[in-house]
């Protein structure tokens, strides 16, 4: 037999109830012998795509979390430090040298996550049928 459980967020990261159950209901599953695959959401550049916890395998879908992530970091307040003659000097400005696109907000980015996440989710479905 072979399950597959589709969640917005599941482990490593932030666990609220429901990822802390999907996570405990399929190692237990796992460990009846069941195949058990969850398919989440790629939350960026540093986790991979597939991973194993366990006997339980990990596929992670979606391409716009860099995306957001790339906006945070445009968006953020701009630090740094000014070397001269060998003595450093933090420096500081509240105003951005680069800012993204105003139609990129938080908001906007996050709707397009989710919508981009369920047409994954919908090839992933089809492609994986057996």
């Amino acid at each position: 037999m072979r399950v597959c459980m589709l969640i917005w967020k599941y482990w490593p990261g932030v666990q609220g109830g429901t990822e802390r159950q999907c996570r405990l209901m399929s190692q237990a599953l796992s460990t009846m012998g069941i195949d058990v695959t969850v398919v989440t959401h790629w939350t960026g550049f540093g986790v991979p795509r597939r991973e194993m916890d366990g006997r339980v395998r990990i596929v992670r879908i979606g391409a716009m979390a860099p995306i957001a992530r790339v906006v945070e970091w445009l968006n953020r307040p701009v630090a740094g430090v000014l070397r001269s003659r060998g003595r450093a000097q933090v420096i500081s400005s509240e105003i951005p040298t680069v800012k993204a696109p105003a139609f990129l907000t938080p908001w906007v980015c996050l709707d397009l996550e989710k919508w981009f996440f369920l047409f994954s989710a919908i090839r992933f479905f089809r492609r994986n049928r057996d």
